[in-house]
């Protein structure tokens, strides 16, 4: 089954543009995770090639044992010598994580990969990268090190009591920059709190950017909070309500009024509730021209203002001039 896509302001059928994977991980983390990702990234390059020289150096000395010549060339230079050419630090794993991340961005960049639900069918490339986020954050640590043992004055050495080292003290700024970076990181969950799907960072101008540029303000149902249940449950009983996508399993758990009822047709609800995800937004179907043409009676906005989920009067969509409402394909 093809699902319909929406990324920079264009609805796709099925499949994106080969750079979608790159540019919705850009957008979709929080600006310290993206660049500390980006320095571990470019560790786990250096790495991936420190690698590679490693075992060409195992193949040189592997090869010079057959020629008498290149062996005492060999041994002569040191040049076959893993441990003597710079090698003792074991670079497989950086590397090896490095290669399974690209390995998930390039295969979500294909023509014939699905597109829809924004990151979710590559998060497993996330699992790597949260590794290369650690070896940027290891790195942060040791040059915030060696600028304060550069730049600390002589003075404070010399303050230092005798209980502690100056080697535990310079460890301070590196608790300081990791307790700085999870900080700003818990700061845009808070903010974006409760809508988790929604989030875009201060790289696309958090949702509103995101919105201006084309990309998808919502998932699933990732905005039916609770402020959205109770009022809909405010609503009165034995009401008819159209939702897209479904309310069902709500329902059955029990966060809904059990004498609520669903219909596919908006002419016979009483309430229309739509998650404004962009994809589902066909512009000859009803969905369209209620978001566009119709006030809500009740929106869930994020911070910035951006709406996800909206509630329609049935009476004013049934007052709607729009063609064709018996289209169900097109709902």
């Amino acid at each position: 089954m093809a699902h319909h896509c929406f990324y920079l302001g264009r609805r796709y059928l099925f499949g994106l543009p080969w750079h979608n994977a790159v540019t919705l991980t850009a957008v979709t983390l929080p600006v310290s995770t993206l660049l500390l990702g980006l320095l571990g990234l470019a560790r786990g390059f250096v790495s991936l090639g420190m690698e590679m020289r490693k075992w060409s150096v195992r193949s040189c000395s592997m090869n010079s044992s057959s020629s008498e010549k290149l062996k005492a060339t060999s041994a002569k230079s040191g040049s076959c010598s893993c441990q003597e050419a710079g090698f003792a630090e074991d670079h497989s794993v950086l590397g090896s994580l490095t290669v399974m991340f690209v390995f998930w961005i390039f295969l979500r960049s294909l023509p014939s990969a699905p597109g829809h639900d924004g990151v979710r069918l590559f998060l497993p490339a996330f699992v790597f990268l949260s590794v290369l986020v650690g070896a940027g954050v290891q790195l942060g640590h040791s040059w915030v090190r060696d600028l304060f043992q550069k730049y600390a004055p002589v003075r404070s050495r010399k303050t230092v009591s005798a209980k502690k080292t100056w080697k535990q003290v310079t460890s301070y700024p590196e608790y300081g920059f990791s307790v700085l970076v999870c900080c700003f990181i818990a700061f845009e969950l808070i903010w974006i709190h409760p809508t988790y799907l929604g989030y875009y960072s201060r790289i696309a101008g958090h949702p509103k950017g995101a919105y201006g540029l084309g990309f998808e303000s919502t998932y699933w149902d990732d905005a039916m909070t609770p402020e959205v249940i109770q009022w809909i449950n405010k609503q009165g009983s034995n009401k008819t309500i159209l939702y897209a996508p479904t309310l069902d399993a709500l329902r059955t758990l029990g966060y809904l009024r059990s004498d609520v009822r669903f219909s596919p047709d908006p002419r016979t609800c009483d309430l229309v509730v739509l998650s404004i995800r962009q994809s589902a937004l066909d512009p000859s179907g009803i969905r369209w021209h209620i978001v566009n043409e119709i006030g809500p009676v009740f929106s869930l906005k994020t911070r910035d203002g951006v709406t996800l989920v909206a509630g329609y009067s049935g009476e004013a969509v049934r007052r709607l001039n729009a063609t064709d409402f018996t289209n169900k394909r097109n709902l």
